[in-house]
Formats: C-alpha cells, structure tokens, sequence
C-alpha cells in the first residue's frame, strides 16, 4: 500500500438532506465494494450536494468523531489479556457562519419554521417535545483537493444537542450542530469516508 499524501487540513462544505433508507446504496461486501455499488454510492451523494443542500457556510471546519467503550482484562497471573471494543458511538460537528430560522427549523427537531407569503415575514417557533421532528438528515461534508482528490463523509443522524443563538457587537457567532450518529446499514456502519479519484468532477454542487 502506497502511503498517501493527503491531510486533513482546510475547512470545505457541509450539505444536508432527509434520510430515506430505501435510497441509501447498499454494498454486499464492504471490504470488496463492486463497480456497479460504487456508481450508486457516487451517484447517491451526488446527489446530496446540491445548492438547495447546501445549509450554509462553515466557520472552523468539518469534525467527525469516532468514541468507544473498551473491555481491557487479564488473568491473575498475567497468562491471558483481553483488549476489545464493547460499544462505539459517533458524532458529527461543525458550526455554520450563517443562519436564520429557517436553518434553525431544519437542524434542530423541535423547531418549526413557517412564513407569511403576503407580509413576507417568517417565524421560527422553538420548543415542545411532542411535537419533536423525527427526521433523521443525511449529512455531506466535501474537502475539495485538487492535486490528491476531494475527501467526502457521509453520516446520518439527528441534531439533538441543542444550540445557542448569541449576537454580539464585534464578532460573528456561529451556529453549532453536533448530530448523533445513527448506522446506515443493520450491522452498524455509521460512518463514511470517500477518498475520491483527483480530478473528479461533480456535475452538482461542487
């Protein structure tokens, strides 16, 4: 295996659409995908990054992250160790430079966003559990690089951490989304990584 000489270095852009499971591509053998698989998997985030997809603009960049719960255990002599994973979770953060309520209204589940055609005004109502937005979003993140190829993540997952709308008279403040982690596929996948092929051109949203 060659060793790459791609970094994660540079912020890029963040896309989000309704999950619909009967959509998302399917590969049988995630060590051994297929062309006819891969197609449908570029194919289908093609398709996320869109400019209606597109939720904003980030402020310091695009994090991912990946937490587990070990079991680390040895026998009383020292004959046997035991190092596993027993449970793994992710979360997807960034922070967006620009938002309304309306971008409120899609990212977080309680919110809900409505507008008067005749008045032109809009209004974002946040609160109430039981009236909770159930949606799970599929969220895109693309770092464009040309020389080694652009790097995508794909996640699925709700924003439930809440959020603080703050105005301040010297600084923009960013509007944060930290979405729990939900797997596409029955044997608990929740991540995904492209590293695509340099020189790869998006037909949209790149």
């Amino acid at each position: 295996m060659a060793m790459t000489k791609k970094t994660y270095y540079g912020s890029g852009k963040v896309y989000s659409a309704d999950y619909d499971a009967s959509t998302f591509p399917k590969v049988k053998d995630l060590r051994k995908i297929t062309s006819e698989e891969a197609t449908a998997v570029i194919s289908f985030i093609t398709g996320v990054m869109t400019e209606d997809n597109q939720i904003g603009y980030l402020k310091d960049g695009y994090e991912v992250k990946v937490e587990t719960s070990n079991l680390s255990d040895k026998s009383d002599l020292g004959e046997m160790k035991v190092d596993t994973i027993t449970d793994e979770k992710g979360t997807s953060n960034f922070k967006l430079f620009n938002a309304n309520g309306e971008t409120i209204a899609k990212q977080y589940p309680t919110a809900k966003h409505s507008k008067d055609t005749e008045s032109g005004f809009e209004f974002t109502f946040v609160g109430g559990l039981d009236s909770s937005d159930e949606t799970v979003h599929v969220v895109v993140f693309k770092h464009d690089d040309k020389k080694y190829g652009d790097t995508v993540v794909v996640v699925i997952g709700k924003n439930t951490s809440g959020f603080d709308a703050v105005w301040k008279q010297d600084s923009v403040t960013p509007f944060a989304c930290s979405y729990a982690l939900e797997p596409f596929y029955d044997s608990g996948e929740f991540l995904l990584i492209c590293d695509c092929k340099a020189g790869h051109v998006w037909t949209e949203g790149s």
